[in-house]
């Protein structure tokens, strides 16, 4: 089941050669890291004048919505399912 976070999380990442190929590695939550295994979709959307670049991710275990905002370099935590039924 989602639950919604939005809480400001630690993220490593990794950057491409073009500022637009940007892919969270590992983040670090409540004390715990989490190694992203797999990005699902991706999509990106304005809030204001920032872009935001939402991801679907999986660290095999757990589904995390991580939300890159280019306007303050800052990453949250939108929204996290432990992979159980609602």
């Amino acid at each position: 089941m989602y639950e919604r976070i939005n809480q400001r999380v630690s993220v490593v990442a990794i950057f491409g050669d073009t500022y637009k190929d940007v892919r969270p590695f590992r983040i670090k939550w409540n004390g715990r890291e989490h190694t992203i295994t797999k990005i699902g979709y991706v999509h990106k959307l304005k809030e204001g004048k920032a872009l935001l670049h939402v991801f679907s991710a999986t660290d095999g275990v757990n589904f995390f919505e991580l939300i890159f905002n280019t306007d303050d370099l800052s990453w949250v935590i939108g929204r996290i399912a432990d992979g159980e039924a609602n």
